[in-house]
């Protein structure tokens, strides 16, 4: 996936803003620990407060697709130096590294994340008096027998043989029991 010069303006445009807004929220300097002033004059458990309340804020915060695959390549080495690589070997200076970078990064977090998602689609589960079906499968079959069960509801007189055999609740029980329906 490439980032075209407009979209990463935009990116680092949302990146400072969002820094600034930050500086508005904390006139004081303290990060929003309450402990304002110079940080090199903080005790240790001042210091240790401020971190823990900074991170947790941040925590709170939405973020972009470009810091979830930054975050995501710190937990994965491989990844992280193949990105690492492709930027070394592709930058002209040290800012066109770091775009690189987070291009990279974004690229692989994407691909590892459609990976993931087709994985999960051909992942089997047992449907209870039906059999084993992947979850694709499971859901192509739920939609086309509650189709079905509402053409029938609309003859007359209506007919409920879909409802009544058992199939549409097994496979919604399946399908929520493995956490595709909430």
């Amino acid at each position: 996936m490439k980032i075209t010069k407009q979209q990463l303006k935009e990116i680092i445009k949302e990146e400072f803003e969002s820094v600034l807004d930050e500086r508005s929220k904390d006139p004081d300097g303290s990060g929003g620990s309450g402990f304002s002033g110079d940080a090199r004059n903080r005790t240790p458990a001042q210091k240790k407060a401020h971190q823990a309340k900074v991170r947790a804020m941040r925590a709170k915060e939405p973020k972009s697709d470009v810091q979830k695959a930054l975050e995501w390549l710190k937990n994965n080495p491989e990844a992280e130096k193949q990105a690492d690589d492709y930027a070394r070997m592709n930058a002209e200076d040290h800012e066109s590294n770091q775009q690189l970078y987070a291009e990279k990064a974004l690229e692989l977090y994407n691909k590892r994340k459609r990976v993931t998602e087709e994985q999960d689609m051909e992942r089997e589960i047992l449907i209870s008096g039906y059999g084993i079906l992947t979850v694709g499968q499971a859901r192509d079959k739920l939609a086309e027998k509650i189709i079905a069960a509402a053409e029938d509801a609309k003859k007359d007189p209506p007919v409920f043989s879909h409802l009544n055999d058992g199939v549409i609740q097994a496979i919604h029980q399946a399908l929520k029991n493995e956490g595709e329906i909430k």
